[in-house]
Protein backbone atom coordinates (compact mmCIF):
# COMPACT_ATOMS: atom_id res chain seq x y z
CA UNK A 1 0.00 0.00 0.00
CA UNK A 2 1.40 2.99 -0.91
CA UNK A 3 1.62 6.09 1.31
CA UNK A 4 0.57 9.52 0.40
CA UNK A 5 3.33 10.86 2.75
CA UNK A 6 6.17 12.96 1.41
CA UNK A 7 9.36 11.04 1.72
CA UNK A 8 11.70 12.25 4.43
CA UNK A 9 15.35 13.42 2.84
CA UNK A 10 17.57 14.14 5.74
CA UNK A 11 19.58 16.85 3.60
CA UNK A 12 16.22 18.23 3.12
CA UNK A 13 16.28 19.83 6.82
CA UNK A 14 17.62 23.18 7.53
CA UNK A 15 18.82 23.49 11.12
CA UNK A 16 17.68 26.26 13.61
CA UNK A 17 18.68 29.98 12.37
CA UNK A 18 20.15 28.87 8.93
CA UNK A 19 20.28 31.67 6.49
CA UNK A 20 19.11 31.20 2.43
CA UNK A 21 21.96 31.55 0.40
CA UNK A 22 22.55 34.71 -1.32
CA UNK A 23 23.47 35.04 -4.82
CA UNK A 24 27.09 37.48 -5.08
CA UNK A 25 26.59 41.03 -4.78
CA UNK A 26 28.13 43.65 -6.86
CA UNK A 27 30.32 45.11 -4.16
CA UNK A 28 32.56 41.16 -4.19
CA UNK A 29 31.85 41.15 -8.08
CA UNK A 30 33.62 44.62 -8.16
CA UNK A 31 36.17 43.64 -6.04
CA UNK A 32 37.24 40.18 -7.65
CA UNK A 33 37.01 41.73 -11.11
CA UNK A 34 39.50 44.07 -9.45
CA UNK A 35 41.65 41.82 -8.27
CA UNK A 36 41.79 40.01 -11.78
CA UNK A 37 42.93 42.79 -13.66
CA UNK A 38 45.72 43.68 -11.30
CA UNK A 39 46.90 39.73 -11.71
CA UNK A 40 46.91 40.71 -15.78
CA UNK A 41 48.42 44.12 -15.42
CA UNK A 42 51.46 42.11 -13.17
CA UNK A 43 51.97 39.19 -15.73
CA UNK A 44 52.12 41.66 -18.52
CA UNK A 45 54.29 43.42 -16.92
CA UNK A 46 56.59 40.55 -16.42
CA UNK A 47 56.26 39.61 -19.53
CA UNK A 48 57.63 43.00 -20.88
CA UNK A 49 60.31 42.62 -19.14
CA UNK A 50 61.24 39.11 -19.55
CA UNK A 51 64.37 37.46 -22.17
CA UNK A 52 60.82 36.33 -24.38
CA UNK A 53 60.01 40.19 -24.88
CA UNK A 54 63.23 41.30 -26.02
CA UNK A 55 63.37 43.16 -28.93
CA UNK A 56 59.83 42.89 -29.84
CA UNK A 57 58.72 46.18 -29.10
CA UNK A 58 61.49 48.60 -28.31
CA UNK A 59 64.72 47.96 -26.28
CA UNK A 60 64.58 48.04 -22.93
CA UNK A 61 65.11 51.35 -20.65
CA UNK A 62 68.13 51.75 -18.33
CA UNK A 63 70.32 49.03 -19.74
CA UNK A 64 73.48 51.71 -19.08
CA UNK A 65 72.15 51.72 -15.03
CA UNK A 66 71.99 48.09 -15.31
CA UNK A 67 75.70 47.63 -16.35
CA UNK A 68 78.75 46.51 -14.47
CA UNK A 69 81.66 48.43 -15.10
CA UNK A 70 85.00 46.76 -15.48
CA UNK A 71 88.80 47.73 -14.92
CA UNK A 72 89.76 50.44 -17.86
CA UNK A 73 93.32 48.72 -18.14
CA UNK A 74 92.07 45.70 -19.01
CA UNK A 75 90.34 46.93 -21.53
CA UNK A 76 91.72 47.69 -25.39
CA UNK A 77 89.15 48.70 -28.05
CA UNK A 78 89.67 46.78 -30.68
CA UNK A 79 87.95 47.42 -34.14
CA UNK A 80 87.44 43.55 -35.05
CA UNK A 81 85.63 43.50 -32.22
CA UNK A 82 83.54 46.53 -32.59
CA UNK A 83 79.88 45.62 -33.38
CA UNK A 84 78.08 49.85 -33.30
CA UNK A 85 78.73 52.89 -31.92
CA UNK A 86 76.89 55.99 -31.56
CA UNK A 87 78.23 59.58 -31.97
CA UNK A 88 77.12 62.91 -32.09
CA UNK A 89 78.82 65.87 -34.42
CA UNK A 90 78.65 69.60 -33.39
CA UNK A 91 80.79 72.51 -35.66
CA UNK A 92 83.21 72.32 -32.48
CA UNK A 93 83.37 68.56 -32.06
CA UNK A 94 82.72 66.20 -34.82
CA UNK A 95 82.40 62.53 -33.80
CA UNK A 96 81.90 62.95 -30.12
CA UNK A 97 81.49 59.48 -28.14
CA UNK A 98 77.99 58.59 -26.89
CA UNK A 99 78.45 55.24 -26.72
CA UNK A 100 80.20 52.11 -28.57
CA UNK A 101 79.55 48.04 -28.45
CA UNK A 102 82.24 45.48 -28.48
CA UNK A 103 81.65 42.04 -29.12
CA UNK A 104 80.92 39.92 -26.74
CA UNK A 105 79.60 42.23 -24.25
CA UNK A 106 81.44 45.68 -23.31
CA UNK A 107 80.51 48.92 -23.54
CA UNK A 108 82.31 52.24 -23.55
CA UNK A 109 80.52 55.69 -22.48
CA UNK A 110 80.51 59.13 -23.22
CA UNK A 111 82.28 59.58 -20.13
CA UNK A 112 84.61 56.59 -21.10
CA UNK A 113 83.34 54.24 -18.58
CA UNK A 114 83.94 50.42 -19.93
CA UNK A 115 81.34 48.26 -18.41
CA UNK A 116 79.77 45.01 -19.24
CA UNK A 117 76.26 45.37 -20.63
CA UNK A 118 74.03 42.54 -19.53
CA UNK A 119 73.25 39.46 -22.02
CA UNK A 120 69.78 40.50 -22.88
CA UNK A 121 70.94 44.37 -23.07
CA UNK A 122 73.09 43.61 -25.46
CA UNK A 123 70.94 41.15 -27.44
CA UNK A 124 67.78 43.65 -28.56
CA UNK A 125 69.87 47.14 -28.55
CA UNK A 126 71.75 45.27 -31.10
CA UNK A 127 69.07 44.29 -32.84
CA UNK A 128 67.49 47.86 -33.15
CA UNK A 129 70.67 49.27 -34.48
CA UNK A 130 70.48 46.56 -37.09
CA UNK A 131 67.09 47.62 -37.70
CA UNK A 132 67.36 51.09 -38.07
CA UNK A 133 69.98 50.65 -40.68
CA UNK A 134 68.06 48.36 -42.50
CA UNK A 135 69.58 44.95 -41.32
CA UNK A 136 66.73 43.75 -39.83
CA UNK A 137 62.78 42.96 -40.32
CA UNK A 138 60.90 45.98 -39.90
CA UNK A 139 63.55 48.00 -41.18
CA UNK A 140 62.47 52.02 -43.38
CA UNK A 141 64.33 52.38 -46.55
CA UNK A 142 66.67 55.30 -45.19
CA UNK A 143 66.57 58.75 -46.79
CA UNK A 144 68.32 59.14 -50.68
CA UNK A 145 71.29 59.94 -49.93
CA UNK A 146 75.48 58.45 -49.34
CA UNK A 147 75.59 59.51 -45.69
CA UNK A 148 71.48 59.09 -44.97
CA UNK A 149 70.08 61.61 -42.56
CA UNK A 150 66.88 62.06 -41.13
CA UNK A 151 66.00 66.07 -40.24
CA UNK A 152 63.67 66.55 -37.16
CA UNK A 153 61.77 69.95 -37.85
CA UNK A 154 63.53 72.16 -35.09
CA UNK A 155 62.99 76.06 -34.77
CA UNK A 156 67.10 76.30 -34.36
CA UNK A 157 69.29 75.19 -36.92
CA UNK A 158 72.96 74.20 -34.73
CA UNK A 159 71.58 71.14 -33.15
CA UNK A 160 73.55 68.47 -33.51
CA UNK A 161 73.78 64.97 -35.34
CA UNK A 162 73.84 61.82 -33.90
CA UNK A 163 75.06 59.48 -36.19
CA UNK A 164 74.94 55.55 -35.58
CA UNK A 165 77.31 52.84 -37.41
CA UNK A 166 76.55 49.08 -37.17
CA UNK A 167 79.17 46.36 -38.19
CA UNK A 168 77.75 43.69 -40.07
CA UNK A 169 78.20 40.41 -42.51
CA UNK A 170 77.37 42.79 -45.67
CA UNK A 171 79.78 45.81 -44.11
CA UNK A 172 79.35 48.90 -42.35
CA UNK A 173 75.90 50.82 -42.54
CA UNK A 174 74.84 54.00 -40.93
CA UNK A 175 72.16 56.44 -40.40
CA UNK A 176 72.02 59.85 -38.80
CA UNK A 177 69.28 62.25 -37.14
CA UNK A 178 69.60 65.96 -37.12
CA UNK A 179 67.65 67.71 -33.91
CA UNK A 180 67.31 64.49 -32.37
CA UNK A 181 65.70 64.66 -28.89
CA UNK A 182 64.54 61.62 -26.47
CA UNK A 183 61.42 63.26 -25.25
CA UNK A 184 60.88 65.95 -27.82
CA UNK A 185 59.19 66.01 -31.19
CA UNK A 186 60.06 63.23 -33.75
CA UNK A 187 58.34 65.10 -36.82
CA UNK A 188 60.24 65.09 -39.97
CA UNK A 189 61.11 68.80 -41.73
CA UNK A 190 59.77 67.15 -44.94
CA UNK A 191 58.13 64.00 -45.66
CA UNK A 192 59.88 60.89 -46.97
CA UNK A 193 58.67 57.87 -48.13
CA UNK A 194 54.99 59.10 -46.88
CA UNK A 195 56.38 59.24 -43.33
CA UNK A 196 55.81 62.30 -41.43
CA UNK A 197 57.83 61.41 -38.31
CA UNK A 198 61.01 59.89 -37.97
CA UNK A 199 60.86 55.99 -38.30
CA UNK A 200 59.50 53.99 -34.63
CA UNK A 201 63.42 51.98 -35.06
CA UNK A 202 65.49 54.52 -35.86
CA UNK A 203 63.80 56.97 -32.81
CA UNK A 204 63.86 53.57 -30.26
CA UNK A 205 67.54 52.73 -30.98
CA UNK A 206 68.66 56.68 -30.86
CA UNK A 207 66.96 56.88 -27.61
CA UNK A 208 68.18 53.88 -26.04
CA UNK A 209 71.57 54.54 -26.66
CA UNK A 210 71.04 58.31 -25.11
CA UNK A 211 71.11 56.61 -21.99
CA UNK A 212 75.07 57.00 -22.27
CA UNK A 213 75.19 60.22 -22.55
CA UNK A 214 73.15 61.43 -19.59
CA UNK A 215 75.71 62.12 -16.92
CA UNK A 216 77.81 63.46 -19.45
CA UNK A 217 80.52 66.18 -17.84
CA UNK A 218 83.08 67.96 -20.01
CA UNK A 219 86.46 67.69 -18.59
CA UNK A 220 85.58 64.98 -16.07
CA UNK A 221 85.91 62.12 -19.21
CA UNK A 222 88.66 59.34 -19.41
CA UNK A 223 89.89 61.21 -22.11
CA UNK A 224 92.06 58.62 -23.42
CA UNK A 225 89.79 55.98 -23.43
CA UNK A 226 87.22 58.14 -25.43
CA UNK A 227 89.92 59.13 -28.14
CA UNK A 228 90.69 55.45 -28.73
CA UNK A 229 87.05 54.31 -28.76
CA UNK A 230 86.46 57.23 -31.08
CA UNK A 231 89.43 56.41 -33.15
CA UNK A 232 88.56 52.84 -33.41
CA UNK A 233 84.66 54.28 -34.68
CA UNK A 234 85.98 56.77 -37.29
CA UNK A 235 87.96 54.14 -39.11
CA UNK A 236 85.09 52.06 -40.11
CA UNK A 237 84.39 52.50 -43.74
CA UNK A 238 80.32 52.73 -44.70
CA UNK A 239 79.59 50.65 -47.32
CA UNK A 240 77.56 52.22 -49.87
CA UNK A 241 74.62 50.20 -51.44
CA UNK A 242 73.53 49.84 -55.29
CA UNK A 243 69.98 52.07 -53.97
CA UNK A 244 71.78 54.65 -52.31
CA UNK A 245 74.09 56.19 -55.06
Amino acid sequence: MSSSLPLYHPLAEKSPGEQPRRAPSKCNRSRLAVIVLAIVAVVYFLFLNSPCAIGRTYPRRGWHSRAHWTSPPSFDPDTAQLSFALTRSTPEIPDALTVAFFAPDIAVDAMGRVMRVGRHDMKTLQRFARRAVGLEQGSHSKPGAVRSQWRIQQERTDYPIDRLRVVSDLGVRDVSVYGFEPDATSELEEPVDGLTHLPRAVRNIFGALEEARRDFRSGFEDADMVNRVTKRVVELHVDVRADEV
